[in-house]
């Protein structure tokens, strides 16, 4: 207890440094979805393409890193984690430089895969170092320092890509987000490594990695979960932008003030996780999901820039929750199959992109806004749900 007053922000293994690297490589990645909602309608302007058509290129993003994050889980035992990350945010980088140069809407698309893969290989290998080298007690404390970066995404990224967007055009965003995941990778020098065979433990086989993520039912429980969570986030988030340029008739840059306030909330949680330490996250998690359903709904009904903003920074408070809730969680059903079952954490995390930007496009051209919250209360309300119904399956604190 003495130890953990005198270094608030050090855990056990995982120096400052470490965390905020990998605080930085958690902004580089989730800027992607983030900062393409604000900018949809300048994409789909400069091709000549719906706003529909246009979010595309956040679905088939999102497909790449559902596609690829398990295989990683499959094959990245047998490679040292940072090695893959520090592979996986070049890639990455390599893709972003592409979609700020893409001269078609199909080159754009594919450069925003190839970044998809790269961060497929980066991300559920950053989650599975904090489970290596801090103990679960203070996983929920550092994995929530880590999971700001997101609110950091939205709090830093949106705002500033929508202001150049608005100068320089939407490429100039991508060019912002490249120089990000680069100066991630230089960052990427600080973290400790895991090297292979560390845990004494062969690297995993599809055997071990379908027996660590499918037959145990913590595992079952919260990836279904986060599919719930993520799908209803990114379907609400994805069209958010365009419904506040075209509904309250502001620009991307005001736009991206107004998100702002969805990030200001994130922060504010995930800062704070330690809190949902001490709570528990089981319960936590199902309070989140709750508050997120009454939360999408708010933001739909806000007839001002001042009423949303109230309502996304409430959507920030609890989806922080739930995000740290989701990651820590995950990281603990199984010690050996960590690597595994976080792969798939991201890998359900982004099958929400994919599925949340495509199965929420027809509902938003035909019904609006509002139908597009509703959808996303009643996938929230699922998710408390299933919560409810497997909360003694959940290894817990």
């Amino acid at each position: 207890m003495h130890g953990e007053s005198q270094a608030p922000a050090r855990a056990p293994g995982l120096a400052v440094s470490g965390i905020g690297t990998l605080v930085l490589l958690v902004v580089a990645f989730a800027s992607v979805p983030f900062i393409l909602s604000p900018l949809l309608p300048d994409i789909a302007s400069t091709f000549r393409l719906t706003p529909a058509r246009a979010s595309w290129a956040v679905s088939l993003f999102g497909a790449a890193l559902a596609v690829v994050a398990p295989l990683v889980g499959l094959f990245g035992g047998r490679f040292s984690r940072l090695l893959l990350i520090r592979s996986g945010l070049a890639v990455f980088t390599l893709g972003l430089l592409g979609a700020a140069l893409a001269p078609g809407f199909s080159l754009l698309v594919l450069a925003l895969v190839l970044a998809g893969i790269g961060a497929s290989m980066y991300v559920p290998t950053a989650y599975a170092l904090v489970g290596d080298h801090v103990p679960f007690q203070q996983r929920g404390r550092v994995m929530g320092l880590v999971m700001a970066g997101w609110g950091y995404a939205i709090v830093l990224c949106v705002p500033l890509g929508g202001y150049l967007a608005d100068v320089a055009g939407w490429r100039s965003a991508f060019l912002l987000l490249a120089a990000v995941a680069a100066l991630a990778l230089l960052a990427s020098r600080l973290l400790p490594d895991s090297p292979l065979g560390a845990s004494g433990q062969p690297p995993p086989n599809l055997r071990s990695l379908s027996a660590a993520v499918f037959l145990d039912p913590g595992a079952r429980f919260i990836l279904f979960v986060n599919v719930c969570n993520m799908t209803a986030f990114y379907g609400a988030y994805t069209y958010l932008g365009t419904w506040l340029r075209n509904g309250l008739g502001l620009g991307s840059d005001g736009a991206g003030l107004v998100i702002l306030a969805y990030g200001a909330g994130l922060a504010l949680t995930t800062l704070n996780s330690r809190l949902l330490d001490r709570i528990g996250h089981r319960h936590t998690l199902y309070l989140a999901h709750l508050g997120l359903m009454a939360g999408w709904v708010a933001v739909a009904l806000g007839t001002s820039a001042a009423m949303v903003m109230l309502a996304l920074f409430w959507v920030g408070i609890v989806q922080g929750a739930a995000l740290v809730g989701q990651s820590t969680l995950c990281s603990h059903q199984s010690d050996h199959g960590r690597g595994a079952i976080m792969a798939f954490f991201t890998c359900t995390t982004y099958i929400g992109v994919f599925a949340g930007a495509a199965l929420f496009a027809p509902v938003f051209s035909a019904q609006g806004y509002l139908a597009v919250a509703v959808f996303a209360a009643l996938l929230n309300g699922t998710a408390s749900v299933v919560l409810h119904l497997g909360r003694h399956r959940l290894r817990d604190v």
